[in-house]
């Protein structure tokens, strides 16, 4: 990215924050906290997450929130927070003609109280030990997730992907480890760095979800070809030649392979149309996002959260897998663009790590995740909206140098 999204760590940059401070731990919790509260993302019962009865999810996002909202944040953080969280919430007025208002009730609560959370959480440790401590510990336990995944698979089916990678569907195991890929970049050195990238992108390609994929490539390529000087970017487009045309040779053998193949369901799809085993999840979307635009030029003022099911009868997806249709269909042309606005807020950040975890989290919930999947993408909005005007909010001294380029 470019100097205009730098921002200083405050940990590197002489902040309140002294050795002894007795909020370090706090804030070192709060960070894992919030990647844990994200990761489960729902209030109501799940059987996955059941111990002797007890709802373990219900029970550790009420817990969190109360010590989230109790954290002495500053008025602006906080502030700013509830504000893009707020948009969200004019939503719930669809309910009142919801064709399923308990599932569309559940949708709306689990994103906003797990996405407030989340924000708060992370804002106070971005505050307290800085953007590059925080998401260190989010890369651990990322890279535990990750070892926990392979142990589970091992044991239930490695290469299956009907079987979860733990807790997660493989969309979403998929952007998680997506997310652990562009933290190595930014924040691990020398081969450390390559080997954390190379590894979670590799975690992302065993899922084999071509959205997560695709769009990892799409924002680290972009990402490094702002970083880099004309001689690295000649580099880069070399290396990139080195891959893109053996792999093209390779199509007709790779297409063969079961695990690769459904990387060429779009070529196949294109040489010979939706038609048996050639539909796969590219015509699926493609009949789910039809479906839902014109659903959404028969119903301006929206058919109510939950109502997609019922209404579509495509009763084997639960959303239309788009952002954007999903909200507009649901919630209105008014009120679903009155709730999109504010997951741009990212975009204001003055870090580029925050940029490009936000930019491949938006791309992602264009083709998979439903509205509650967002909750991911609307922190990011929230850290985007907090870290616009870091001096302001965290009380940091202002820097007047020159900022030397984007912290990594």
């Amino acid at each position: 990215m470019t100097g205009s999204l730098a921002v200083r760590d405050p940990v590197s940059a002489g902040s309140v924050m002294s050795p002894g401070d007795t909020v370090v731990p706090a804030a070192q919790l709060s960070s894992a906290l919030a990647l844990i509260v994200l990761m489960i993302g729902q209030v109501l019962p799940d059987l996955r997450l059941m111990l002797d009865g007890v709802p373990l999810n219900t029970f550790l996002l009420v817990q969190t929130v109360l010590f989230a909202l109790a954290l002495p944040l500053s008025l602006p953080a906080r502030r700013g927070i509830f504000i893009v969280i707020g948009l969200v919430l004019p939503l719930a007025v669809t309910l009142l003609w919801s064709r399923d208002v308990v599932w569309g009730a559940s949708t709306l609560l689990d994103l906003t109280a797990s996405a407030a959370t989340g924000s708060l959480l992370l804002a106070f440790s971005l505050a307290h030990i800085g953007i590059h401590r925080t998401f260190r510990i989010w890369l651990l336990l990322l890279a535990a997730l990750l070892v926990a995944a392979i142990a589970y698979k091992i044991q239930n089916g490695f290469f299956d992907r009907e079987v979860n990678f733990l807790l997660n569907g493989p969309n979403v195991f998929a952007r998680q480890m997506g997310l652990a890929a562009l933290l190595s970049g930014f924040l691990l050195r020398g081969p450390l760095r390559w080997l954390g990238i190379v590894i979670f992108a590799l975690a992302v390609l065993w899922t084999q979800s071509k959205g997560p994929l695709l769009f990892l490539l799409l924002v680290s390529l972009g990402t490094g070809w702002l970083r880099l000087g004309p001689k690295g970017r000649v580099v880069a487009l070399i290396g990139l030649g080195c891959v893109v045309i053996p792999l093209s040779l390779l199509v007709d053998q790779l297409r063969d392979i079961e695990f690769f193949r459904r990387f060429f369901i779009a070529v196949t799809v294109f040489d010979s149309g939706l038609s048996g085993e050639n539909y796969g999840s590219v015509g699926s979307r493609v009949l789910l996002f039809s479906t839902a635009t014109q659903m959404i030029g028969e119903n301006p003022f929206g058919i109510g959260l939950g109502s997609w099911m019922p209404l579509s009868g495509l009763f084997w997806a639960e959303y239309p897998h788009n952002f954007f249709l999903e909200v507009l269909l649901e919630g209105g042309l008014l009120l679903g663009t009155v709730a999109a606005v504010p997951y741009f807020a990212f975009l204001l950040s003055r870090n580029a790590m925050i940029v490009a975890m936000g930019t491949f989290l938006a791309l992602c919930q264009q083709v998979s995740g439903g509205l509650a999947d967002t909750r991911f993408w609307l922190v990011f909005a929230c850290l985007g909206a907090v870290t616009s005007r870091w001096h302001l909010r965290f009380g940091e001294r202002r820097n007047t140098a020159t900022p030397r380029g984007p912290t990594a």
